[in-house]
């Protein structure tokens, strides 16, 4: 099996600028040899980012949308982000997406659901990235995805891809904390059942107790492979603080490292997003090197 990387660098969805810089930072810090040590590599380069409206420079400026943050810019390139996983998408591959903030998920899951609507997702982060455009209290588009994918909200941002959409039962949620749940998604998740372990639950329960739920429910549910989503802020926020959302009381390495060994195993993991990681915040480059450390235990132990 080899790996597709696909650079994704775009950072429009998030409140603080920096992210869409990751996928540079992270290829200069020698990521691709370290992926090349266990896979064959085919980097794709990056997903064009169109140039920003004349005038709208303004990060905090909504552009053509009262609601949502950048709305334009994040449903237009997350089309173009679709159409590149599409593009890429191989029975005999793996694709990397490397973000970008956690928006840039609307377009790949979407693209990857396309070609292979068999694909279960696993939402690992520390947020549900469940709200809408009128639950959101931020109006950032990097906690929105998910609800993007499932065709929630007013201003439908599931018209990424028609006729797309992520079915309940094939999304598992990992690793999120209480606190950073928002009641919009709370009401949600309870409502339609979502299967969710915040990292408190996931503790109680067992690590590998949970993973192995989840890979028999995908099975279950007819799914044949998996597609993770993976945030950097789903680690304790004072062990990769060069992300926007840092939260505490989250797994440290081991268990993370624990997780990517399980899902890299199960048979199941065929796709991948890295995000939230921002190089503007990384002074000593610890968080970096973390990045590239742990994407590198997925591919040690894929298969």
């Amino acid at each position: 099996m080899e790996v597709v990387v696909l650079g994704v660098p775009f950072g429009d969805g998030a409140g603080v600028a920096g992210c869409g810089e990751a996928p540079r930072v992270l290829r200069e810090m020698g990521l691709l040899d370290r992926i090349g040590k266990h896979r064959i590599v085919r980097d794709k380069g990056d997903v064009a980012v169109p140039d920003a409206d004349p005038g709208n420079e303004n990060k905090s400026e909504n552009l053509n949308n009262e609601k949502i943050f950048n709305y334009k810019r994040v449903i237009d390139f997350n089309r173009v982000v679709a159409n590149m996983a599409i593009k890429y998408a191989d029975n005999e591959d793996f694709t990397l997406f490397l973000g970008g903030d956690h928006s840039i998920s609307a377009g790949s899951i979407a693209g990857r659901l396309s070609f292979f609507p068999d694909t279960a997702v696993i939402w690992m982060d520390a947020h549900a990235d469940l709200n809408t455009d009128e639950t959101s209290p931020s109006k950032n588009a990097h906690g929105m995805p998910v609800a993007a994918l499932m065709r929630l909200g007013e201003e439908k941002p599931h018209s990424i891809l028609p006729n797309v959409q992520l079915p309940i039962k094939n999304l598992f949620m990992l690793g999120q904390r209480g606190k950073a749940l928002d009641k919009g998604e709370i009401d949600f998740i309870n409502e339609h059942g979502i299967f969710i372990r915040t990292w408190d639950k996931m503790r109680s329960e067992g690590v590998v107790s949970v993973l192995e739920s989840v890979f028999d429910n995908a099975r279950k549910n007819g799914a044949t492979r998996v597609h993770l989503s993976f945030d950097i802020d789903v680690l304790c926020g004072g062990l990769a603080p060069a992300t926007g959302t840092p939260v505490p009381d989250g797994p440290d390495v081991y268990y993370v490292k624990l997780m990517l060994r399980a899902l890299a195993g199960s048979g199941l993991l065929r796709s991948m997003d890295f995000v939230e990681y921002n190089p503007s915040l990384d002074k000593d480059g610890a968080s970096g090197k973390l990045c590239v450390e742990l994407i590198e235990e997925v591919f040690k132990h894929l298969v």
